[in-house]
Protein backbone atom coordinates (compact mmCIF):
# COMPACT_ATOMS: atom_id res chain seq x y z
CA UNK A 1 0.00 0.00 0.00
CA UNK A 2 1.55 3.25 -1.18
CA UNK A 3 0.74 6.92 -0.83
CA UNK A 4 -0.52 7.32 -4.40
CA UNK A 5 -2.94 4.42 -3.89
CA UNK A 6 -4.42 6.21 -0.87
CA UNK A 7 -4.86 9.31 -3.00
CA UNK A 8 -6.48 7.32 -5.82
CA UNK A 9 -8.98 5.65 -3.47
CA UNK A 10 -9.90 8.96 -1.81
CA UNK A 11 -10.39 10.65 -5.20
CA UNK A 12 -12.59 7.83 -6.56
CA UNK A 13 -14.67 8.04 -3.36
CA UNK A 14 -15.06 11.77 -3.89
CA UNK A 15 -16.40 11.51 -7.46
CA UNK A 16 -17.82 7.95 -7.34
CA UNK A 17 -16.83 7.88 -10.97
CA UNK A 18 -13.59 6.46 -12.35
CA UNK A 19 -13.52 8.69 -15.41
CA UNK A 20 -13.95 11.94 -13.47
CA UNK A 21 -11.50 10.76 -10.80
CA UNK A 22 -8.91 9.90 -13.48
CA UNK A 23 -9.29 13.32 -15.07
CA UNK A 24 -8.82 14.98 -11.68
CA UNK A 25 -5.67 12.94 -11.08
CA UNK A 26 -4.41 13.51 -14.63
CA UNK A 27 -4.00 9.78 -15.31
CA UNK A 28 -5.84 7.41 -17.62
CA UNK A 29 -9.04 5.72 -16.47
CA UNK A 30 -7.68 2.17 -17.12
CA UNK A 31 -4.57 2.98 -15.09
CA UNK A 32 -6.69 4.24 -12.19
CA UNK A 33 -8.96 1.19 -12.29
CA UNK A 34 -5.92 -1.09 -12.35
CA UNK A 35 -4.40 0.62 -9.30
CA UNK A 36 -7.65 0.35 -7.31
CA UNK A 37 -7.97 -3.35 -8.17
CA UNK A 38 -4.33 -3.87 -7.16
CA UNK A 39 -5.02 -2.14 -3.83
CA UNK A 40 -8.15 -4.22 -3.21
CA UNK A 41 -6.24 -7.42 -3.97
CA UNK A 42 -3.50 -6.38 -1.57
CA UNK A 43 -6.06 -5.66 1.16
CA UNK A 44 -8.06 -8.77 0.23
CA UNK A 45 -11.32 -6.79 0.39
CA UNK A 46 -13.49 -4.70 -1.96
CA UNK A 47 -13.47 -0.97 -1.35
CA UNK A 48 -16.03 -0.19 -4.07
CA UNK A 49 -19.15 -1.92 -5.33
CA UNK A 50 -19.36 -1.72 -9.10
CA UNK A 51 -22.67 -2.00 -10.98
CA UNK A 52 -24.38 -0.68 -14.12
CA UNK A 53 -25.81 2.14 -12.02
CA UNK A 54 -22.30 3.24 -11.02
CA UNK A 55 -19.99 2.66 -8.03
CA UNK A 56 -20.54 2.99 -4.30
CA UNK A 57 -18.30 2.62 -1.27
CA UNK A 58 -18.47 -0.61 0.70
CA UNK A 59 -18.48 -0.40 4.50
CA UNK A 60 -14.80 -1.31 4.48
CA UNK A 61 -14.22 1.22 1.70
CA UNK A 62 -15.77 4.02 3.72
CA UNK A 63 -13.52 3.18 6.70
CA UNK A 64 -10.49 2.97 4.41
CA UNK A 65 -11.19 6.36 2.80
CA UNK A 66 -11.69 8.00 6.21
CA UNK A 67 -8.28 6.90 7.49
CA UNK A 68 -6.60 7.35 4.11
CA UNK A 69 -7.72 10.99 4.05
CA UNK A 70 -6.36 11.49 7.57
CA UNK A 71 -3.02 9.99 6.52
CA UNK A 72 -2.85 12.19 3.43
CA UNK A 73 -3.62 15.27 5.53
CA UNK A 74 -0.89 14.30 8.00
CA UNK A 75 1.50 13.68 5.11
CA UNK A 76 0.84 17.18 3.81
CA UNK A 77 1.33 18.68 7.25
CA UNK A 78 4.57 16.73 7.62
CA UNK A 79 5.84 18.10 4.33
CA UNK A 80 4.97 21.66 5.32
CA UNK A 81 6.62 21.20 8.71
CA UNK A 82 9.82 19.92 7.11
CA UNK A 83 9.76 22.91 4.75
CA UNK A 84 9.55 25.17 7.80
CA UNK A 85 12.56 23.41 9.33
CA UNK A 86 14.59 23.57 6.13
CA UNK A 87 13.75 27.27 5.68
CA UNK A 88 14.44 27.91 9.40
CA UNK A 89 10.93 29.10 10.17
CA UNK A 90 10.92 26.80 13.19
CA UNK A 91 13.62 24.96 15.13
CA UNK A 92 15.76 24.82 18.23
CA UNK A 93 19.47 25.41 18.67
CA UNK A 94 21.20 24.36 21.88
CA UNK A 95 24.56 26.12 22.12
CA UNK A 96 27.40 25.55 24.56
CA UNK A 97 30.14 28.12 25.12
CA UNK A 98 33.28 28.52 27.17
CA UNK A 99 33.11 31.18 29.93
CA UNK A 100 35.44 33.47 27.95
CA UNK A 101 33.14 33.57 24.90
CA UNK A 102 32.71 37.33 25.37
CA UNK A 103 36.32 37.84 24.32
CA UNK A 104 35.46 36.46 20.90
CA UNK A 105 32.29 38.55 20.59
CA UNK A 106 30.02 35.50 20.66
CA UNK A 107 27.06 37.26 22.40
CA UNK A 108 26.81 39.84 19.60
CA UNK A 109 27.09 37.10 16.96
CA UNK A 110 24.25 35.17 18.61
CA UNK A 111 22.18 38.35 18.65
CA UNK A 112 22.85 38.89 14.93
CA UNK A 113 21.88 35.30 14.11
CA UNK A 114 18.71 35.58 16.21
CA UNK A 115 17.79 38.80 14.40
CA UNK A 116 18.07 37.02 11.05
CA UNK A 117 16.13 33.99 12.30
CA UNK A 118 13.75 35.22 15.02
CA UNK A 119 11.69 32.00 15.03
CA UNK A 120 14.65 29.82 16.01
CA UNK A 121 14.67 29.13 19.75
CA UNK A 122 18.22 29.41 21.14
CA UNK A 123 19.35 28.12 24.53
CA UNK A 124 22.86 28.52 25.97
CA UNK A 125 24.98 26.42 28.33
CA UNK A 126 28.13 28.13 29.60
CA UNK A 127 30.81 25.91 31.13
CA UNK A 128 34.34 24.62 30.53
CA UNK A 129 35.48 23.07 27.25
CA UNK A 130 35.80 19.50 28.53
CA UNK A 131 32.30 19.63 30.01
CA UNK A 132 30.98 21.04 26.73
CA UNK A 133 32.51 18.19 24.73
CA UNK A 134 30.91 15.69 27.08
CA UNK A 135 27.53 17.44 26.75
CA UNK A 136 27.95 17.32 22.97
CA UNK A 137 28.71 13.59 23.06
CA UNK A 138 25.66 13.03 25.26
CA UNK A 139 23.52 15.08 22.81
CA UNK A 140 22.62 17.58 25.52
CA UNK A 141 23.72 20.42 23.22
CA UNK A 142 23.96 20.73 19.42
CA UNK A 143 27.11 22.81 19.08
CA UNK A 144 29.85 24.23 21.27
CA UNK A 145 32.37 27.07 21.25
CA UNK A 146 35.44 25.67 22.99
CA UNK A 147 39.07 26.34 23.68
CA UNK A 148 41.05 23.52 22.10
CA UNK A 149 44.67 22.49 22.07
CA UNK A 150 46.89 19.44 22.03
CA UNK A 151 45.97 19.10 25.69
CA UNK A 152 42.42 17.96 25.04
CA UNK A 153 42.82 14.98 22.69
CA UNK A 154 39.18 13.97 23.27
CA UNK A 155 38.26 16.48 20.59
CA UNK A 156 39.76 14.14 17.97
CA UNK A 157 36.61 12.11 17.42
CA UNK A 158 35.11 10.94 14.14
CA UNK A 159 31.68 12.01 15.39
CA UNK A 160 32.80 15.63 15.69
CA UNK A 161 32.96 18.35 13.09
CA UNK A 162 35.60 20.89 14.20
CA UNK A 163 35.86 24.38 12.75
CA UNK A 164 38.87 26.32 14.01
CA UNK A 165 37.84 29.96 14.26
CA UNK A 166 40.95 31.71 15.55
CA UNK A 167 44.24 31.17 17.39
CA UNK A 168 45.29 32.85 20.61
CA UNK A 169 48.87 33.47 21.69
CA UNK A 170 48.92 32.55 25.34
CA UNK A 171 50.61 35.04 27.66
CA UNK A 172 51.54 35.30 31.30
CA UNK A 173 49.41 37.95 32.99
CA UNK A 174 50.96 39.63 35.99
CA UNK A 175 51.15 42.78 38.05
CA UNK A 176 53.74 45.40 37.04
CA UNK A 177 55.07 44.91 40.59
CA UNK A 178 56.24 41.40 39.68
CA UNK A 179 60.00 41.42 38.92
CA UNK A 180 59.31 39.37 35.76
CA UNK A 181 57.08 42.10 34.33
CA UNK A 182 60.04 43.87 32.70
CA UNK A 183 60.83 40.87 30.49
CA UNK A 184 59.71 40.74 26.84
CA UNK A 185 59.21 36.96 26.99
CA UNK A 186 58.70 34.50 29.81
CA UNK A 187 60.15 30.97 29.83
CA UNK A 188 58.82 28.14 31.92
CA UNK A 189 62.07 28.26 33.90
CA UNK A 190 61.27 31.85 34.85
CA UNK A 191 58.04 30.59 36.40
CA UNK A 192 59.39 27.69 38.45
CA UNK A 193 59.25 29.64 41.73
CA UNK A 194 56.19 31.72 40.90
CA UNK A 195 52.79 31.36 42.45
CA UNK A 196 50.34 30.33 39.74
CA UNK A 197 46.69 31.32 39.36
CA UNK A 198 44.71 28.79 37.34
CA UNK A 199 41.27 27.21 37.02
CA UNK A 200 40.45 23.70 38.27
CA UNK A 201 42.20 20.68 36.79
CA UNK A 202 39.44 19.83 34.30
CA UNK A 203 39.74 23.24 32.65
CA UNK A 204 41.54 23.37 29.28
CA UNK A 205 43.81 26.22 30.41
CA UNK A 206 44.96 24.13 33.36
CA UNK A 207 45.75 21.24 31.00
CA UNK A 208 47.70 23.46 28.59
CA UNK A 209 49.87 24.99 31.31
CA UNK A 210 50.45 21.66 33.05
CA UNK A 211 51.61 20.11 29.78
CA UNK A 212 53.87 23.11 29.17
CA UNK A 213 55.52 22.67 32.58
CA UNK A 214 55.73 18.89 32.27
CA UNK A 215 57.43 19.11 28.86
CA UNK A 216 60.18 21.17 30.49
CA UNK A 217 60.41 18.97 33.60
CA UNK A 218 59.42 21.83 35.85
CA UNK A 219 57.23 21.00 38.89
CA UNK A 220 53.72 22.33 38.49
CA UNK A 221 51.57 23.61 41.31
CA UNK A 222 48.54 25.90 41.35
CA UNK A 223 48.61 28.28 44.30
CA UNK A 224 45.28 29.99 43.66
CA UNK A 225 42.50 28.01 42.01
CA UNK A 226 40.03 30.38 40.34
CA UNK A 227 37.41 29.29 37.82
CA UNK A 228 36.18 32.85 37.35
CA UNK A 229 38.37 34.93 35.03
CA UNK A 230 37.56 38.20 36.83
CA UNK A 231 38.66 36.74 40.17
CA UNK A 232 41.88 35.37 38.67
CA UNK A 233 42.71 38.76 37.13
CA UNK A 234 41.99 40.47 40.43
CA UNK A 235 44.46 38.12 42.17
CA UNK A 236 47.08 38.89 39.51
CA UNK A 237 46.42 42.62 39.87
CA UNK A 238 47.19 42.32 43.58
CA UNK A 239 50.50 40.62 42.70
CA UNK A 240 49.39 37.39 44.34
CA UNK A 241 50.55 35.27 41.41
CA UNK A 242 50.80 34.80 37.65
CA UNK A 243 47.73 34.10 35.54
CA UNK A 244 47.62 32.91 31.92
CA UNK A 245 45.54 34.24 29.07
CA UNK A 246 45.65 37.01 26.50
CA UNK A 247 45.81 40.78 26.52
CA UNK A 248 42.23 40.79 25.18
CA UNK A 249 41.04 38.96 28.28
CA UNK A 250 42.72 41.38 30.66
CA UNK A 251 41.53 44.46 28.76
CA UNK A 252 37.99 43.10 28.39
CA UNK A 253 37.76 42.95 32.17
CA UNK A 254 39.23 46.44 32.55
CA UNK A 255 42.66 45.40 33.83
CA UNK A 256 44.78 47.58 31.57
CA UNK A 257 47.42 47.86 34.28
CA UNK A 258 48.39 44.20 34.00
CA UNK A 259 51.40 43.11 31.97
CA UNK A 260 50.71 40.45 29.32
CA UNK A 261 53.97 38.79 28.30
CA UNK A 262 54.16 35.93 25.75
CA UNK A 263 55.58 32.57 26.73
CA UNK A 264 58.82 31.37 25.19
CA UNK A 265 58.59 29.06 23.33
CA UNK A 266 55.16 30.39 22.29
CA UNK A 267 52.00 28.52 23.22
CA UNK A 268 48.86 28.81 21.13
CA UNK A 269 45.35 27.74 21.87
CA UNK A 270 42.51 27.59 19.39
CA UNK A 271 38.99 28.89 19.70
CA UNK A 272 36.90 26.36 17.81
CA UNK A 273 33.33 25.50 16.96
CA UNK A 274 32.47 21.84 17.46
CA UNK A 275 29.32 20.05 16.33
CA UNK A 276 28.08 16.60 15.41
CA UNK A 277 29.61 15.45 12.15
CA UNK A 278 26.36 15.07 10.19
CA UNK A 279 25.39 18.72 9.80
CA UNK A 280 23.25 18.03 6.73
CA UNK A 281 20.57 16.44 8.95
CA UNK A 282 20.10 19.64 10.96
CA UNK A 283 19.40 22.66 8.69
CA UNK A 284 19.41 25.14 11.57
CA UNK A 285 22.75 23.88 12.84
CA UNK A 286 24.24 23.82 9.33
CA UNK A 287 23.16 27.41 8.71
CA UNK A 288 24.50 28.51 12.09
CA UNK A 289 27.92 27.00 11.32
CA UNK A 290 28.02 28.81 7.97
CA UNK A 291 26.95 32.04 9.66
CA UNK A 292 29.74 31.84 12.26
CA UNK A 293 32.32 30.75 9.70
CA UNK A 294 31.49 33.74 7.51
CA UNK A 295 31.61 36.20 10.41
CA UNK A 296 35.03 34.99 11.57
CA UNK A 297 36.46 34.95 8.04
CA UNK A 298 35.37 38.56 7.59
CA UNK A 299 37.06 39.56 10.86
CA UNK A 300 40.43 38.08 9.84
Amino acid sequence: MEKHQLLYAVTVAKYLNFTKAAESLNISQPSLSSQIIKLENELNIHLFERSRQGITLTEAGAAFVFYAQALLDDWKELGLLMQDYSSMQVGNLRIGATPIMEIFDIPSLLAAFQKQHPKINITLLQTGSSALLLALKNKEIDIAFIISSDSNPEIIDEDFFVLKLTNDLLCTIMSPKNPLSSKSKISVCDLKDEKLILPTGTNTLQKIIKKYFDSNNIPFKTTYCCDQTEAALAFASENLGVYFGTANIAHFHGHYELECIPLDPPVYRSFSLVAANKLQYHPTLKNFVHFIEKKFSLSD
